[in-house]
């Protein structure tokens, strides 16, 4: 069965979850969470237009739906499939990526090459690398995993700082499948 993440404005939760619910899609409001930006607002040493804007996001984890189909509804902000790993178990995976860069030039550009918003950065003690928050949506280039796949190959990063959790560096293994 094809499961995904979305993401959606807080304003448009009752419309996203009653067209999900006309597609036939078993949703209600138990499943929607805020992103938790909130709970770490303080730890970020630059927040940017993006990281406000995203204070008013909401998300559904899992949803029994094809990320593709579910773009149908104007108001979801971004959807991307879950994958399945070789245990047959299945992991969503949020719109935002941690990431260790200190080549902060070739990250803008490639954000603007690549439709991505860059939405904070922390300056963490251990490793001295910046570690930036990128984050995209449906008018990105690809989905959260497409998107690490293309800054490593770019050599904007190594994809240390964070994918999945416990499989820590970079792309995605050979093992793992797209659940749509």
């Amino acid at each position: 069965m094809s499961k995904s993440y979305i993401l959606f404005d807080a304003s448009d939760q009752e419309t996203v979850l009653n067209k999900l619910i006309a597609m036939g899609v078993d949703v209600n409001e138990s499943m929607v969470t805020d992103m938790g930006l909130k709970e770490t607002e303080d730890s970020f040493d630059l927040k940017t237009d993006a990281f406000f804007e995203m204070l008013n996001y909401r998300e559904i984890v899992s949803v029994n739906a094809n990320y593709e189909t579910l773009y149908q509804i104007p108001e979801i902000i971004y959807s991307n499939p879950n994958i399945t790993d070789h245990l047959n178990e299945s992991w969503a995976r949020g719109s935002i990526l941690f990431l260790y860069t200190e080549k902060y030039s070739e990250l803008e550009q490639a954000a603007n090459d690549y439709r991505f918003k860059i939405v904070a950065k922390w300056d963490i003690p251990e490793p001295s690398t910046p570690l930036w928050v990128i984050s995209c949506d449906k008018y990105s280039k690809g989905n959260v995993y497409e998107i690490l796949d293309i800054l490593v190959n770019l050599n904007i990063t190594n994809g240390e700082a964070e994918l999945l959790p416990s499989f820590g560096p970079a792309i995605i293994p050979s093992w793992f499948v797209f659940d749509n």
